[in-house]
């Protein structure tokens, strides 16, 4: 009996409907920019939390602010760079002083390369936090004292790559997202994967950011890939409008898909596309068959062929006519 290729869409991988790509562009923070707004409007409690794609083109970044509010008063919420090069300290305290907490990472992160950080801290009762790089655990506590206090951040000012002392920061950065008045308990795997996926790439965080949590941060800052740089300072969340100093430059994108499959540039696996099997007997109507699923372990390129590689589920062909 003759042997002829059946063909079926990849969204018979995914349960009928192929994941959406998720595409996350970046901006390059020269040295001489920042984003700020003189009166932020935040939801004000004992929680607060972050996340940031950050690449340091130098590791030592020491004094410079990724965010910092009201940068006169050293207790407000800051997250920059200490005297160790690759670490950065998160920190949130009342605006009275006597209630604060600062986690660091520890190992310090390298430079030239994607990270991801993902901090949250509750000053509920005895402060407490944590502090995540590329989804793993590497925040230490220091500074903690004081107990039950309230993150003060309404109607102050905020500043995203400096500290209004001219300590810009130069760094790559992509998908910036600040919520005061909320938290989860990142030590929950799945509370993670809502702002990295188990491969270690950007997801979708929503067109407001209000994904992760149901509930729109006050700030969100993001570009589409290949979009317009100064689009990134537009504040997509509910805070107020952000005025941008200086010039920014597109730089590289960070790709992700719903399900952690990265489709660009995969030779005969992209969206909407058709996977051609072999050597299936004609009238053949169902088959189950292994699938190489490939997940690329950095952004993926036309020129990037390392990619580590999973045995996927099962691949069921619908009744179709065969195909030559």
């Amino acid at each position: 009996m003759a042997m002829r290729p059946h063909r079926t869409p990849v969204a018979a991988l995914f349960g009928g409907s192929a994941p959406a790509a998720y595409t996350c562009g970046a901006v390059v923070f020269d040295g001489a920019t920042q984003l700020g707004i003189a009166s932020l409007t935040a939801t004000e409690n004992a929680f607060m939390m972050f996340s940031v794609w950050l690449l340091l083109p130098n590791a030592n970044i020491f004094t410079k602010a990724v965010f910092v509010c009201d940068p006169d008063n050293q207790y407000r919420p800051l997250f920059n760079g200490t005297f160790e090069d690759g670490k950065l300290a998160y920190t949130a305290g009342n605006a009275e002083g006597d209630v604060e907490v600062t986690y660091t990472n520890s190992p310090g992160v390298t430079a030239a390369a994607w990270h991801n950080f993902l901090g949250a801290i509750t000053l509920a009762g005895v402060p407490t936090g944590k502090l995540y790089v590329d989804d793993v655990d590497v925040g230490s506590a220091s500074d903690l004292f004081g107990s039950g206090g309230t993150v003060s951040v309404n109607g102050l000012s905020f500043y995203v790559a400096n500290d209004t002392f001219d300590a810009y920061l130069p760094a790559h950065m992509a998908d910036l997202w600040i919520a005061p008045g909320q938290y989860l308990d990142l030590s929950v795997e799945a509370n993670r994967r809502k702002f990295i996926s188990a491969t270690g790439k950007p997801v979708n965080l929503g067109a407001a950011g209000a994904t992760p949590t149901g509930t729109a941060p006050a700030m969100f800052f993001h570009v589409a890939h290949a979009g317009t740089p100064s689009d990134f300072g537009t504040n997509l969340g509910t805070g107020g409008a952000f005025t941008l100093g200086g010039g920014v430059t597109q730089t590289g994108a960070l790709v992700n898909t719903s399900a952690d499959v990265v489709m660009a540039d995969v030779t005969g696996i992209t969206v909407g596309a058709f996977i051609t099997v072999t050597g299936v007997p004609a009238g053949t109507t169902v088959l189950s068959i292994n699938v190489l699923i490939v997940t690329m372990s950095a952004p993926a390129t036309a020129s990037n062929a390392a990619a580590s590689i999973k045995f996927g589920g099962v691949l069921r062909l619908a009744p179709s006519s065969p195909s030559d």
